[in-house]
């Protein structure tokens, strides 16, 4: 829904905090936010306005600080024009990560640029460790913005798992903690505190949304998405959005099967995830282990990291074919919380395996590298509140 009505978010929370611009507003702000630099009369052309209707827009859109004037440009005939950009300082949102072992916090200004980063590690997350988190880092990095922008924040978006009492077990986080999840409600908790708009969406289906404007799927309008995390993920784009089906669930590519029913681990989940290799370090070193709060595991027994690649490779690759039988699209995206190097060596070995598979009946498709690693969930979070109260849904928005 466009316009000056009252938006709807997802799952019904509602967004405000700053005026719902008009559906001509936001087609000028979602061009600009494509284009990085039009000029009014180009502006016009380009979204099929009159001169004057452009030209009043794009000055009131300045007047309130979402647009700012660039250097003019001159052209081969008529006087220079001066083309507008949108400011960075016009408007600023919160993307909050929860993962099962840290949580990051991103504030993000108009044109995507991160200000602020925060983050926490845990062995496992609860609800007062969240809010204390959110509440005490969103004051910290609000109070990095001038006096006169900080009523310019226009909502925070949580990226959570869904049921995330029920992978809580994996972790070790006793059952009375994980089961405190079960009645919290994220998006009203936190409401409460932080006096801010707050939505809240599968982790997954943000990280996706996250390539798909700031990485790897820019330039795609259809792709499949893995992201391998503790716990592997998935998402779908189609024709340039991030598609989240009818319960919100669209995309659970961990859950799909690639191995023996009567297997209790066959699912993509149990072969693919970073847990698994957390447990063979642990068992290794005689310790537990943690990625985040520790990256040098990566380093510490390459055998152990080269058997775990060589396993997750295989089963994502079984699951991508199952996933282009049903979609068609020609690309999949594979990212995760490892380091660059990991990434590649996976999507290297993904691409080796994929020839053992029968892929009889099926068109050719292409496996990439995603760009933006741990950071994916928080960006696509932050994101959001922007994207609902100041652009059109489209290219670059899911």
């Amino acid at each position: 829904m466009l316009g000056d009505t009252p938006l709807q978010l997802e799952g019904g929370h509602g967004l405000t905090g700053a005026r719902l611009r008009s559906r001509n507003e936001r087609a000028i702000l979602t061009a600009l936010r494509n284009s990085g630099l039009l000029a009014s009369a180009e502006i016009a052309k380009t979204l099929d306005l009159s001169a004057q209707t452009a030209s009043v827009i794009t000055r009131s859109l300045a007047a309130d600080g979402l647009l700012q004037k660039e250097d003019p440009v001159k052209g081969k005939v008529g006087k220079p024009q001066t083309p507008f950009s949108l400011s960075p300082d016009g408007a600023f949102a919160f993307g909050l990560l929860i993962g099962r072992r840290g949580a990051d916090l991103v504030m993000m200004d108009l044109t995507g640029g991160v200000r602020q980063r925060r983050t926490i590690e845990y062995p496992y997350p609860t609800p007062q460790l969240i809010e204390d988190f959110a509440l005490s880092k969103i004051a910290e990095a609000t109070a990095t913005l001038k006096s006169g922008l900080r009523d310019r924040v226009v909502g925070l978006c949580v990226a959570a798992p869904f049921e995330l009492w029920n992978w809580l077990d994996g972790l070790g986080a006793p059952k009375d903690e994980a089961e405190s999840w079960r009645g919290y409600d994220l998006q009203t908790g936190l409401s409460e505190i932080t006096g801010l708009s707050v939505s809240v969406f599968n982790d997954v289906n943000l990280a996706c949304n996250a390539e798909l404007v700031f990485g790897a799927g820019s330039d795609l309008s259809d792709f499949a998405y893995f992201f391998v995390g503790s716990f592997i993920g998935g998402g779908i784009v189609l024709r340039g959005q991030v598609f989240h089906g009818a319960n919100q669930n669209a995309g659970a590519l961990g859950s799909i099967p690639v191995g023996p029913v009567d297997d209790p681990k066959h699912q993509l989940i149990h072969q693919a995830s970073l847990y698994t290799l957390e447990r063979m370090l642990a068992d290794r070193s005689g310790h537990p282990v943690n990625f985040r709060s520790d990256p040098s595991v990566w380093n510490g027994y390459p055998d152990l990291v080269d058997l775990w690649i060589d396993q997750t490779a295989r089963a994502i690759a079984q699951a991508a074919v199952s996933v282009i039988a049903v979609l068609d699209v020609s690309t999949v995206v594979v990212d995760g919380g490892f380091p660059p190097n990991v990434r590649s060596r996976l999507v290297e070995k993904i691409n080796v395996a994929l020839p053992d598979i029968d892929r009889q009946g099926l068109r050719p498709f292409r496996v990439i590298e995603g760009r933006l690693g741990r950071s994916a969930g928080a960006l696509g979070a932050a994101y959001v509140p922007l994207q609902k109260t100041y652009f059109l849904e489209g290219r670059s928005l899911s």
